[in-house]
């Protein structure tokens, strides 16, 4: 089983807005699907295989089916049937064959998505051992998890603004002196008193997008 993943950076226009004119935003929210950094979680599953007048294993071969993600009391957990199939020689050094069917059960701790996909893996190193009419066997098993998202975005899809009724900002200062918000960055206070990211970074010199809750900031609003 492969689970094909690859990343991709996405641009797009999440707000706008003018000095000049009161625009109209139509944003288009979009689902998009991703997965999670892989959960792995490694065990070992042992069990028993029926084998009459068992006296030496020769080989043990396991192959895993496709896993089933549990949801339980917060709890997400996966099955995973595995077939186990042993050959072996009998006391009277005739070769047989033994298969029978087990369940790995692995517990994910960390994933918390709803959705989840799995796959389960046997390990190369099976081990079998004949005892008392059966196969004691130990198979090591690493189960590979993926959470499914889905963030949800708002990219803005149109504006529209009305050239003949510019917005009227006669009253507003030219200036204003303002202590800055918790959250606050350049373009969220350029926004807000109508000036440009550009003149606010200039004239209080700073070099980051955030802006430090409670730093008092000098805002020129754009002519």
């Amino acid at each position: 089983q492969v689970v094909a993943t690859s990343k991709r950076k996405l641009r797009y226009i999440a707000d706008a807005y003018s000095t000049k004119n009161n625009l109209e935003l139509k944003p288009q929210p979009t689902q998009f699907t991703e997965f999670s950094e892989p959960h792995v979680v490694s065990a070992v599953l042992r069990g028993t295989i029926p084998a009459p007048n068992a006296a030496r294993v020769v080989s043990l071969t396991a192959n895993a089916g496709a896993t089933t993600v549990e949801h339980s009391n917060g709890e997400v957990s996966a099955k995973t049937p595995v077939t186990v199939k042993a050959l072996y020689s009998d006391n009277d050094g005739a070769l047989r064959t033994a298969v029978s069917k087990f369940e790995a059960n692995t517990a994910l701790p960390n994933a918390n998505s709803a959705n989840v996909l799995a796959h389960v893996s046997t390990g190369r190193d099976t081990y079998g051992a004949a005892s008392d009419g059966a196969i004691e066997i130990r198979v090591p098993i690493e189960l590979r998890a993926n959470e499914v998202v889905s963030p949800e975005l708002s990219p803005i899809a149109s504006v529209a603004y009305d050239e003949t009724a510019p917005s009227d900002n006669t009253q507003k200062p030219s200036l204003v002196i303002a202590r800055a918000k918790r959250g606050d960055t350049l373009w969220s206070v350029a926004k807000r008193y109508s000036a440009t990211r550009e003149h606010v970074r200039d004239v209080n010199a700073l070099e980051d997008e955030n802006i430090g809750e409670g730093s008092m900031l000098v805002i020129p609003r754009k002519k």
